[in-house]
């Protein structure tokens, strides 16, 4: 099974026009993570796209903490040309909007042009060098979400966290069940690693790191097997940061970019 599909096959969904269920199945301290939020939006949207079925790029402006349970999407198409449509959407919950959404879709069967040989065909660090999320001496999510990737990483520096560290999380994912990546399944991906920060902050330390926008740009399918992936933040200001990462078919092409801004939660004295 896809991705696509296991989104479509929310249990409790609801069948009136502008209705969808969110699952907790992807649950962080209570609420849904925001990869498999922009995931389902992706989703959503792509209902209205005809052919482009592709998403090129996704963007999530977060405004709230949804629940699981049902939710009111409001999508328009935008515009819809030979290779691309774009879309918008607004997600509600009792009420209030909690989410704002952007996409453009694409065919990436019908695409042509050139690829940048460092965008494919790259040699990806071996995934016998990194080790399962469960085996750190301290677990950097909660173990129901951990529990739904067979994600392993680079143990050095969130082994051993140090403020002297560079901010950066590597390693390989792939769902845990029979769920074989594909586009959607990047947008989740993107946003399960744990948070950068824990490399340099102590764990006793580790705490929310909410995300407020998250981008998501999609580059090519991915090819069947575990994706490569590596976070990175440079800067952060007044408890503003930015990760930056990049995901990696396992034939080595890229196959996705992000980029998000969120707020350290974590107090002064913390830090």
């Amino acid at each position: 099974m896809k991705f696509l599909e296991a989104l479509r096959q929310a249990p409790g969904e609801v069948s009136e026009p502008g209705s969808l269920s969110i699952s907790d199945r992807w649950d962080i301290l209570g609420y849904p993570n925001g990869g498999y939020l922009a995931a389902l939006a992706a989703a959503t949207m792509a209902q209205v796209t005809g052919p482009h079925q592709d998403p090129l790029t996704l963007s999530a402006h977060f405004l709230g903490h949804p629940t699981a349970g049902p939710a009111r999407a409001d999508v328009q198409l935008v515009d819809s040309k030979k290779s691309l449509s774009r879309t918008l959407m607004s997600l509600a919950q009792n009420g209030a909007a909690t989410g704002l959404y952007t996409g453009t879709f694409t065919d990436f069967s019908q695409a042509r042009g050139d690829t940048l040989a460092s965008s494919r065909c790259r040699s990806l660090p071996d995934i016998a060098s990194f080790v399962p999320l469960q085996d750190l001496p301290h677990l950097p999510l909660p173990p129901a979400f951990a529990s739904r990737f067979d994600l392993r990483v680079r143990p050095e520096l969130l082994s051993k966290p140090d403020p002297r560290n560079k901010a950066e999380v590597e390693g390989w994912i792939s769902f845990s069940d029979d769920i074989e990546p594909d586009l959607y399944s990047l947008i989740l991906f993107a946003d399960a690693f744990p948070p950068t920060l824990f490399c340099v902050l102590p764990p006793q330390a580790w705490g929310s790191i909410p995300t407020l926008e998250y981008t998501v740009h999609l580059k090519a399918h991915p090819c069947p097997g575990p994706i490569y992936g590596r976070f990175v933040t440079e800067h952060m200001v007044s408890g503003f940061l930015e990760i930056d990462g990049e995901l990696w078919d396992c034939e080595g092409n890229l196959v996705a970019v992000s980029r998000q801004v969120a707020k350290s939660r974590l107090t002064s004295s913390a830090a």
